[in-house]
């Protein structure tokens, strides 16, 4: 497609007229070229414990992303065409809104979630650079307020969404102010859709101690991996991009060459229809019917291997009830014995002591027994010899007479 360098805006690159066509068509069949995540299954985040949102509400408040963040777009550049006074400020306001949609889209829909999600953050944060510093910092003249505004907007919107996701609130904040660090150290340089990949900061972040805000981030995005909320985004700002080009081509149309314009339409137009009949052929078809094969094969694998690891994930919580419960009635068991031990030495303990006092007792009374006997027998004793002494002196003066 043929494309002229906008003045002033290296990153910005604007479709001839007649190259609209080829724009249009190729937004038609976007939405069924980008891959869906395997499986369908729930992203991290959807699977963290302690989010006060369910699972429902993350994936609602992460559809709703796809389509607040273009409507602030579509907002500001709005704002900006009200102030626009010249046909180059009219251009860059269009623009705004075609590329900056596009950008979005694309971090949107890649096909893993937790990418998406730091290409969404990222983006806004490097937009943001761009029109306060960067290559676009006068490139809304006076407008370029609004700009500003609007991209502090669409970040701190998104900053907003994750902190309400997040179960750790502070260490998220700390992690997303990493990320914004990372997308000012890479600014935007070219087009929007042409910065610096995120896969360097995506791999630290996926380590094991930035894992929570990943998640959190990701469930922003993980619904979009469904195919019917891509094309529900797409279904709402298609023929807003279809409406703006037509615009801008409506402005470049009163300064551009009548016969250029046609000759780039004819060409573009022999370039679409070529590679519609691609489609539509024998080999095409097969191609299709290929890729559809090979995505259901891989869908099918994904859930095969999401049901063996909840398999495994149920019996390894099985296994480990089982454990604490043997732990737990061995630890009962030995209570119980130490209770009776206990008990049954401290009965013994009593027992000896009464059989102790018991025996002292005895031996006490015998021995008092045993005393008095000895006593009434001295006593007797003594009797009976003070008996024979009286006996013998009565009986002396009897035998003397």
């Amino acid at each position: 497609m043929a494309t002229t360098t906008l003045p002033g805006a290296g990153w910005l690159t604007r479709p001839s007229g007649a190259a609209a066509i080829s724009l249009i068509a190729t937004l038609t069949l976007l939405p069924g070229c980008v891959s869906m995540k395997p499986g369908g299954g729930p992203t991290p985040a959807m699977k963290a414990t302690g989010n006060k949102l369910s699972t429902a509400e993350i994936r609602e408040a992460g559809t709703d992303l796809a389509f607040r963040i273009p409507a602030m777009i579509e907002q500001t550049g709005d704002d900006i065409l009200l102030h626009a006074d010249t046909p180059v400020l009219r251009r860059h306001a269009l623009l705004w809104k075609i590329e900056g949609t596009g950008a979005f889209q694309q971090a949107f829909f890649r096909p893993d979630a937790l990418e998406a999600a730091i290409s969404t953050y990222t983006l806004a944060v490097q937009i943001e650079q761009w029109v306060e510093r960067g290559e676009g910092s006068s490139y809304f003249g006076e407008a370029q307020p609004i700009a500003v505004e609007g991209a502090q907007r669409i970040r701190l919107d998104i900053e907003g969404q994750a902190l309400d996701l997040s179960r750790d609130p502070n260490a998220t904040r700390a992690r997303l102010q990493k990320l914004a660090e990372w997308a000012r150290e890479h600014p935007i340089d070219g087009r929007f859709t042409n910065r610096p990949s995120v896969r360097p900061i995506l791999a630290r972040l996926t380590s094991t101690e930035e894992l929570g805000t990943s998640d959190v981030l990701s469930g922003l995005t993980g619904s979009l991996a469904d195919f019917g909320s891509r094309v529900d985004a797409y279904a709402v700002t298609l023929p807003k991009v279809i409406r703006w080009q037509a615009e801008l081509a409506a402005v470049e149309f009163s300064e551009a060459d009548t016969g250029q314009l046609a000759l780039a339409s004819l060409r573009t137009s022999s370039r679409l229809l070529a590679r519609l009949d691609d489609l539509l052929s024998d080999e095409g078809m097969d191609r299709l019917s290929r890729k559809v094969e090979a995505t259901v094969s891989s869908e099918r694998v994904a859930v095969f291997a999401s049901i063996d690891r909840e398999r495994r994930e149920i019996l390894d919580r099985l296994n480990r009830d089982e454990d604490v419960t043997l732990r737990n009635v061995n630890e009962q068991r030995v209570a119980t014995l130490a209770d009776v031990d206990s008990k049954m030495r401290t009965a013994l303990d009593g027992a000896d002591a009464i059989r102790a006092r018991t025996v002292a007792g005895i031996e006490e009374v015998a021995t008092r027994t045993i005393l008095r006997a000895a006593l009434a027998v001295a006593c007797l004793m003594v009797l009976g010899a003070v008996l024979a002494f009286l006996v013998r002196r009565m009986g002396a003066p009897a035998r003397r007479n």
